[in-house]
């Protein structure tokens, strides 16, 4: 259905459209343009605080257990 049958017997491709070409063409977005890290967010949502993996997971934590207890 799509591409051509080659030398192989199998289809291949007629063009190549490449995902950069694509975003370059502005026919699909770069979803990584507005990426941001946890750590970044983390930052930004807590007034500067640096990301501290147990102070996340314990606070975390204990929003999970107020939530079912």
């Amino acid at each position: 259905m799509f591409g051509r049958i080659g030398a192989s017997g199998k289809p291949e491709a007629f063009h190549y459209y490449s995902m950069q070409q694509a975003i370059e063409e502005g026919f699909i977005l770069d979803v990584l343009e507005n990426y941001t890290t946890y750590k970044l967010a983390f930052k930004l949502a807590h007034n500067g605080k640096e990301y501290d993996d147990e102070t996340v997971e314990k606070s975390g934590s204990s929003k999970i257990a107020n939530a079912l207890g």
